[in-house]
């Protein structure tokens, strides 16, 4: 069964071609909050700058699906999409809602860059020569980057069954919170073990500006606490389950809350 948060393959490929050729002719240490006037106009044409919002007022009426498919192709290549972010952001002017949104977009795109980081550290591994052998025949080596992987994996699961509710919901749903809560803390965590190893793996090269790991590295830490922290996600989630109880403890994590049995 196809995973429903996950768009059609033709426009995913489009998309992360429009990033990879951007990206090509970037500067790896170009700021990270620079936006490129030729790649917005570029987006804007293509209509994906403003994804969601209605055609009736200039959008493309499309929805998180396609959205997430550009935050994450973004943050792979480590380019800033102000204006994606500003279309997902605009629709609601609640407080809450715009927060909701807000920290499921951030988990999209950290989600996005880690899986980058986690490529630059497999291939970095594979062609370094230490000692005269390959990075990755050290089993220690082998460890970062297998942990990075996994959480990396596991953080993309979390985010995409938040989606998953906010698609199926429109971003109504009575799980919805709980749902962005598990991702955010989530990725929270899998963060720092993505980022500590990646940078692990790849010594001080890593930490250069002429170097592209920081160009999703970095952006992971900033994102990680935006739109709420892990610690208040994480306070939230102790609070579901302690108003959940015994009895509906395993509903609430399994996502079957409010359903009847067969």
């Amino acid at each position: 069964m196809s995973n429903p948060a996950e768009a059609d393959p033709d426009f995913t490929a489009l998309v992360d071609k429009i990033f990879a050729d951007h990206a090509a002719e970037l500067p790896a240490d170009t700021p990270l909050d620079a936006a490129d006037p030729t790649l917005t106009d570029r987006l804007e044409a293509l209509g994906l700058a403003r994804l969601t919002a209605p055609e009736s007022s200039g959008g493309s009426g499309a929805t998180w699906r396609e959205a997430a498919v550009v935050l994450r192709a973004a943050a792979r290549y480590g380019i800033a999409v102000p204006a994606v972010e500003d279309d997902l952001l605009s629709g609601d002017a609640d407080p809450e809602a715009r927060q909701l949104r807000g920290a499921l977009m951030r988990a999209v795109q950290m989600t996005g860059a880690m899986d980058a980081a986690v490529d630059l550290t497999v291939r970095h591994a594979a062609e370094r020569l230490q000692f005269g052998r390959r990075l990755a025949a050290f089993q220690a080596v082998q460890q970062l980057a297998v942990d990075a992987a996994a959480e990396a994996a596991l953080a993309r699961a979390a985010t995409d069954a938040a989606l998953t509710e906010a698609l199926a919901t429109r971003f109504a749903g009575d799980g919805l919170v709980f749902s962005v809560a598990v991702a955010r803390s989530v990725c929270g965590h899998a963060a720092s073990v993505v980022v500590r190893n990646a940078h692990q793996v790849h010594g001080a090269i890593g930490t250069t500006r002429e170097h592209v790991l920081h160009r999703v590295t970095m952006p992971i830490l900033a994102w990680t606490n935006e739109f709420g922290s892990v610690a208040e996600w994480e306070a939230l989630l102790a609070q579901a389950a302690r108003e959940a109880g015994d009895a509906g403890l395993w509903k609430l994590i399994s996502g079957t809350f409010g359903q009847t049995a067969l």
